[in-house]
């Protein structure tokens, strides 16, 4: 995990290192959807980059 400080706002980047496959999509997936469907994590941006390194 790598913390930045970007505009006085801090950003994290974590990196999952995994063999593609549905199940690993499915997983991430579901995770994002929970945190974006509560509402203590309004104002938080998660994205999911299948290739982060490009």
């Amino acid at each position: 995990v790598s913390v930045v400080k970007v505009n006085n706002r801090f950003r994290y980047r974590v990196i999952l290192n995994t063999e593609p496959s549905r199940e690993a999509r499915q997983l991430i997936s579901g995770i994002l959807l929970r945190f974006s469907a509560q509402r203590k994590y309004k104002g938080l941006l998660l994205y999911g980059d299948v290739n982060p390194i490009d």
